[in-house]
This record gives C-alpha cells, structure tokens and sequence, in this order.
C-alpha cells in the first residue's frame, strides 16, 4: 500500500543520518499493512550508508526513476517472472524501454542507467519451519516473526552488496541518481501463505540537457555530450539463493571493485556483551516471545545501528553468555565484521541456574587481551562490560569481588541491566536482583531495569555511548 500523498518526503526532509530514527522502521512487515514508501525508501537510505561507507558521494533521489523501478516490480508480480527483460509487455521489455516510458517535457533521459533486481520473504529465506494455527514456528518450536522495515530492507542492500555485481551498481561513481521501487506478492505452499517483495533499484548518472530533478533542490548537471548506452542489470532470487548477473555494455569498460575506504580510527572501544541464558529466560515475555528470543532480536538491532554509524571502524564486540557457567559466544570481533545476524539467543548451549561472576571472569580475560593491543600504545583503548540478567544471582558475594577487581582498572567500565516483567518489580526476588546488579555497575548512572526487547536494545546503544565513569 503507497499511502505517503507527498513520496519525497521521505527523501527531502530526512538524510543518511536522520533517516533511520522514523520509528516506523522498527514495525513489523504483515500482510494486513504494509508501507511500501517507506520500505522503497529504506532501501534507498540504505543504500547511501554503502556509498558513504566507500567515501563515494551519495545518491539524489529521482523520482522517475523510482516510478521506472516501480514499474518492473509491479511487472513482474504482474506477470509472475523475476528477470530484468520482461517478455509479456514489449513496451517495458528492457530497462531502456521502461526509462523512456517514463519521460515527459522535464525528463528525458540519463546519459547511463543500471539496474538491480530482488525477489525476497519477509521471513529468512529458506528456513525451516512449521505452521500452527498460521503462526510459523521453527524446529526448535521458536515463533518466526516477520522482519521489521529497517531489517527487511538492510538485508536486501547487505545482499546486493555481496554479489559483485550489483556491488558494482550501487558503488559505480559514474551514478549520481537511485530510485527504488516494490511490490508485495503472496506465496502459497504447505498450507500457508507467505509474504513476498519484488524490488527494483534503478541508477543514473549525468541527466540528458532539458531534464529536472524531481523532489529535491539543488545544481543538477547538465552533461550535452552524446549519452553513453550503459545498462547493467544484475538479480538475486532468495528463492533459490544464487545470484546471477547479466551486463549488456557498449563503449564502456569493465566495472572493477573499490575496496573499503576506512575513516581514521581516533579511539578503539571494546563492547563485551554478557548474557543472561538461565532456564528462566525461556519464560514468555512481551510480544508473546521468550525473553531470551528477545534478547537476540536486541543484540541483533543494536549491532546493525552500530554498524550504520559513521564511527563504525572505532568499535569492537565480544559476546558472552552464560547460566552457572560461561561460555565466549563471540570473540573479540572489530564491529564492520561482526555478523548481526547470527543467532544470539543466549540459552544456547545453557539453560541452567545464574552465576553472573562466571561471565565477568570471561569477560575480564578478553577485556585484558583488548586493552593490551599494540595499538593500545597508539590511540585510546577502553571496554565496556555490558551485562543483561533476568534474575538473582547464585553466588553474589564472588560475583561483587570480581565486578570490584574489574571496577579497579579505569579503562573499564560495566554497565547492568535487570530484564524483568513490570509486574515483578517489588517482589523480594526482583529487588534482590537488582541490588546486586546495582552494586556490580561501575555507577548509579550504569544501572538501567528493562521490560522488552526495545528498552533492552537502547540499553545496549546507551552503554557504548555512555560516558566514562566516574
């Protein structure tokens, strides 16, 4: 459903920056609403991350190439086909046809155009799972619910950007326009029905003399050369997970790749993630998921909002997770590497009773490891200990002396957060866990009592963004 009146809003009143607190984003996509606007304009943004990332000037939005890449998507759902020629309207066939269709009296053309082409679900693609009741559930009996906006549409570019060829397209300096266009479909198979996406980006470069730029103000190029005939056009089909490439160039010479261009690091901060995975995290918490599902969705957030950031290459991450015992999930990984979609339901592999001095023992090893770098002699290193708990601890006594070892280095700093249900706050056992938590921070300022997988992940942003202790 296209329910913005003004599309460009989206483009004109935000930025690469900006873009990604519309809370929307973090919604949930079903079937009985979607906003394609906004995932169209997700993509886009998303987009523009990896043309900053690569230090490559960022796209302007075109409106008419949004309504070019509209069009293919809503052929091909159309028509059921995912290729960039379409067959069964020869006056769309090729990506040319369909710019051309779009030209009036203030648009006639680019002087080079390319063309990346996806067909996905709103679920991870090609997992396994099973219907109850039209809820999806996985082997391990774990519901599967639907990406969010900013999921959906970060996994899309995450894709493209692994393929070289559309890699190729979205950082060709040579582009200077995007517009993004989608459309939804429904799958039908074991009794279900799925949610489908069929999205079109569409690039240009220098617009052809007597064109406009629609819906953002600005100096537009006028390039009066003869055009280029340029189209690339490259698809990724989740259905089938291959990715396949089809380039049709004329007097153009072969795309090669640009390696990552990294921004000066200034300071180098380690974020060791230590998880609560007790047999009580499996307790159904809001949202009708486990708390410790929850928790993976949080982390999963919180490392995808730290990888967008301008400031990526200064960040580490480390996760630990544990009951009576712990165990190193995640070494020590700079964050541009770091998978933000692993699976960090942190009751793999535990499920027992809470030892929180065990996990701060891991964590201190690898906090040691960090600040005793060679580089460490070279600019600033410091850690954060970021502990999530759902209840009491076994052993506070040893869990304090150890947090008071670790409090003892002024390069460290730990963050806790009680994860409780409101309705348990005040009872003997939530505020005993809370004391202790309080008394293992580093300070009262480092101390936060969450209820969901949304305040869990803005505890998570708010402990590597917290200043230094005091």
């Amino acid at each position: 459903m296209r329910l913005n009146t003004n599309i460009t809003d989206y483009y004109s009143n935000y930025n690469v920056d900006t873009f990604f607190g519309i809370a929307n984003l973090q919604q949930r996509i079903t079937k009985r609403f979607v906003d394609t606007d906004l995932l169209d304009a997700a993509v886009f943004w998303f987009t523009n991350v990896e043309r900053r990332k690569h230090n490559l000037k960022q796209f302007q939005f075109h409106d008419k190439l949004r309504q070019a890449a509209t069009l293919h998507s809503e052929q091909m759902k159309r028509h059921n086909f995912f290729d960039h020629d379409n067959d069964f309207d020869t006056r769309y066939k090729t990506l040319t046809d369909r710019i051309n269709s779009v030209k009036d009296n203030t648009f006639q053309g680019f002087m080079s155009w390319g063309e990346n082409i996806a067909d996905y679900p709103i679920i991870e693609a090609n997992k396994t799972f099973t219907v109850q009741s039209g809820r999806l559930f996985s082997m391990l009996g774990t519901e599967i619910l639907p990406y969010s906006y900013y999921d959906f549409a970060k996994i899309i570019v995450d894709g493209w950007m692994n393929s070289p060829g559309h890699r190729a397209n979205i950082l060709n300096p040579d582009f200077e326009y995007l517009g993004c266009g989608c459309e939804k479909y429904e799958k039908q198979g074991n009794g279900h029905s799925m949610l489908y996406f069929k999205l079109t980006q569409n690039f240009g470069g220098s617009l052809v003399a007597g064109s406009f730029l629609f819906g953002i103000e600005g100096t537009i190029k006028q390039n009066t050369s003869n055009p280029r005939v340029l189209e690339t056009k490259n698809k990724f089909n989740a259905l089938f997970g291959d990715w396949e490439q089809n380039k049709n160039l004329n007097n153009m010479n072969n795309y090669e790749e640009i390696d990552d261009v990294a921004p000066s690091r200034t300071f180098h901060q380690l974020g060791i993630l230590c998880l609560d995975g007790s047999g009580s995290m499996s307790v159904t918490g809001n949202g009708g998921i486990t708390l410790a599902e929850s928790v993976n969705r949080a982390v999963r957030e919180f490392l995808g909002f730290f990888k967008n950031s301008a400031y990526v290459n200064n960040f580490s991450i480390a996760v630990v997770t544990f009951d009576t015992s712990a165990s190193v999930h995640t070494p020590t990984t700079e964050l541009a590497n770091i998978d933000d979609f692993a699976d960090y339901n942190p009751m793999n592999g535990h499920g027992g009773g809470t030892y929180t001095g065990g996990a701060l023992e891991k964590a201190e090893k690898l906090a040691i490891q960090f600040l005793n770098s060679p580089d460490a002699n070279v600019i600033p290193h410091d850690v954060r200990i970021i502990v999530m708990s759902d209840g009491m601890c076994g052993n506070p006594t040893a869990t304090k002396s150890i947090s008071d070892r670790l409090k003892q280095n002024d390069k460290i700093t730990i963050c806790t957060s009680l994860f409780t249900a409101r309705a348990n706050v005040g009872d003997d056992e939530t505020s005993q866990a809370k004391t202790v938590l309080q008394e293992i921070a580093s300070g009262v300022n480092f101390y936060k009592t969450v209820y969901g997988e949304e305040d869990l992940r803005k505890f998570f942003i708010s402990s590597m963004s917290a200043g230094k202790k005091k």
